[in-house]
């Protein structure tokens, strides 16, 4: 986000209405989502230009096709902006390992963060399925670098702000 635009949302925040302020949220949501969806799909078409044998082959592969179609629903869903182009350019399955590691968190923290903020139950109940999915991911991409699967008992949410930025700074 560029400066004009926190301003520019900062005097919105103060003069907006509570119903203004929640479709604002939302729009950030919209955005962030997307944002990361893409990052995913890049990420995993990177990895299928790989040599990758096995499980991490196999994954790729899946994932892949799972990134696509939560792309093209999340932006349909949420009238999402054109994403932000990502480029990975880990050359080996334990650099593509690593990032899909701190991606497939960064997409559970994100939706996590951003199903509060979406005010159609129809619509939360869609995210709310990509999110565990995103999960599983995560948790799959974990099992296979021999870390624990789930390791903590909760993963909150974050604010859309922290998520931006840590994606700018993974695809960045």
């Amino acid at each position: 986000m560029n400066r004009r635009a926190l301003i520019l949302g900062g005097a919105v925040l103060l003069v907006a209405p509570r119903r203004a302020w929640a479709t604002l949220a939302q729009d950030e949501a919209t955005a962030y989502l997307v944002d990361l969806e893409a990052a995913q799909v890049a990420l995993y078409r990177r990895a299928r230009e790989l040599p990758l044998k096995g499980r991490a082959a196999a994954l790729a592969g899946r994932f892949f096709e799972h990134e696509k179609a939560h792309l093209e629903r999340v932006r349909a869903a949420l009238n999402g902006p054109e994403p932000q182009p990502a480029k990975f350019t880990f050359s080996n399955a334990d650099g593509f390992l690593r990032a899909a590691q701190r991606l497939e968190a960064l997409a559970v923290t994100g939706y996590n963060g951003a199903i509060p903020l979406i005010k159609d139950p129809g619509l939360r109940a869609e995210l709310a399925s990509v999110a565990q999915t995103e999960a599983r991911h995560a948790a799959a991409i974990r099992d296979l670098r021999e870390r624990p699967a789930a390791p903590r008992p909760y993963d909150p949410g974050a604010p859309g702000d922290k998520v931006q930025r840590a994606l700018a700074a993974l695809v960045g």
